[in-house]
């Protein structure tokens, strides 16, 4: 994203992007780093680069250990602004983590294989150069407030509860909640949008089943205590077989495989060689 890159390299890149685009018939942009202030800035211009002339689909190869929720909603907006009429899917070669994951959520589809992984929904909040994990401070503050009503709360633990500062609970808590609502939107409005009959029963699928539904993801995803850990990976296996997610399997496709691979696999290369840690690119723009 706008830094000093060999031409060989880019024309590298840009040949193997275009090679995938013609292999799933879409628009394709990558998006590598964390999802962080100024990583929208370059995400909205790669995307206005694209020509006049879209596809019917954009491909976002998404590869994020996860960051900032409001700026992984930027860049949904983004999305939907310019590829209204289309539908956006996410390809994830390796991991999308924490707003990672509810950005991918966003799409209609998302293409994963085995060895990828999403994440729990860990809502991360700024401050300073550091980025707080929202639900683990949230679910440690309410375990120590359950153990002060039932009075079993230690001295130690006593110091512990009035060392949290109420304004940034009110933060984590705002964190939640709008991961929560950006997902139940999201789910509802495009992943679910052909959800019309229910398999098992064969009922017709109404609006609101689909929000009860996102809200039931979000729920799942959210919960600290089944994940323990905000970097717990969360398989293709697992997101199918147990919360019941549908994702695309794309490496059953080998033509595409080929494809997203060699480019990924060159792209991963070309940045831990030079150890960028955030990088937008696409046909137009790098």
């Amino acid at each position: 994203m706008r830094i000093s890159v060999d031409n060989s390299v880019v024309e590298m890149l840009n040949e193997r992007i275009s090679k995938l685009e013609e292999a799933i018939n879409a628009d394709c942009i990558s998006v590598s780093g964390p999802i962080l202030p100024g990583v929208d800035q370059h995400f909205n211009k790669a995307l206005q680069s694209i020509p006049g002339t879209r596809r019917d689909v954009l491909a976002v190869i998404l590869q994020t250990p996860g960051g900032v929720v409001e700026i992984a909603d930027r860049m949904v907006q983004a999305t939907r602004h310019l590829y209204g009429e289309g539908e956006v899917h996410f390809y994830v070669p390796d991991q999308a983590m924490s707003a990672g994951t509810i950005m991918a959520l966003s799409g209609d589809r998302i293409f994963m294989n085995y060895f990828s992984v999403l994440g729990p929904i860990d809502p991360q909040v700024p401050k300073g150069d550091k980025l707080l994990p929202a639900l683990a401070y949230l679910s440690e503050y309410d375990a120590l407030i359950e153990k002060s009503r039932n009075g079993t709360l230690t001295a130690a633990e006593f110091t512990l509860l009035n060392k949290f500062d109420i304004g940034e609970l009110h933060t984590f808590k705002q964190a939640k909640d709008l991961s929560i609502e950006l997902l139940e939107k999201w789910l509802s409005t495009f992943k679910f949008k052909d959800w019309d009959i229910t398999e098992s029963r064969r009922v017709q699928v109404t609006e609101e089943m689909r929000k009860a539904r996102a809200k039931q993801i979000a729920s799942d995803l959210m919960d600290h205590n089944k994940w323990h850990s905000h970097s717990r990976c969360i398989s293709m296996d697992i997101l199918v077989n147990q919360l019941k997610i549908k994702i695309d399997n794309y490496w059953d496709n080998p033509p595409v495989r080929q494809s997203l691979h060699n480019y990924w696999d060159l792209l991963a290369d070309f940045l831990q060689q030079k150890a960028i840690s955030t990088f937008v690119h696409s046909r137009y723009y790098i």
